[in-house]
């Protein structure tokens, strides 16, 4: 991955989507106020079952998905199967959030399917960045010629 080309903010069109899966509303309003003030269009769910996650993702149409990994009753490894099994997500980065990242993620296999991961507690800054390299390696492969 080449290095940075400028702040977060300005790397970003004004109107990349992110969609932050979530449960907990304190961890997604502290994310939303600080990727609305970088620029961001940021959305926030918490959905009844891996499903209904999908089914508003698909909805509204993010450039990248931050996911917990631990949801109210089920895991969000799960909404992830089911988001990497879907063509409509092919190009959309999905960055877990999670408490324990290597012994979940080892257990499942999945440590080198996903775009990223970032331990809780995390830097928001930190997570930022990996979003805008996510998002720009994205579009990078958008418009390279097949």
């Amino acid at each position: 991955m080449r290095g940075p080309r400028g702040s977060i903010t300005a790397r970003l069109a004004a109107g990349t989507r992110v969609l932050v899966i979530e449960d907990s509303l304190d961890i997604a309003e502290f994310l939303r106020a600080y990727f609305r003030a970088s620029g961001y269009q940021l959305d926030h769910i918490d959905p009844a079952d891996p499903a209904d996650a999908v089914e508003s993702a698909r909805a509204l149409d993010p450039h990248c998905i931050l996911l917990d990994v631990s949801l109210r009753g089920f895991s969000g490894l799960d909404v992830y199967r089911l988001l990497h099994g879907d063509d409509a997500f092919a190009r959309v980065p999905v960055i877990l959030l999670t408490g324990d990242t290597q012994a979940k993620l080892r257990s499942v296999g999945l440590a080198r399917a996903i775009d990223g991961h970032v331990a809780k507690p995390f830097s928001v800054s930190a997570l930022a960045e990996l979003v805008a390299e996510c998002v720009a390696a994205a579009q990078e492969d958008e418009t390279e010629p097949s």
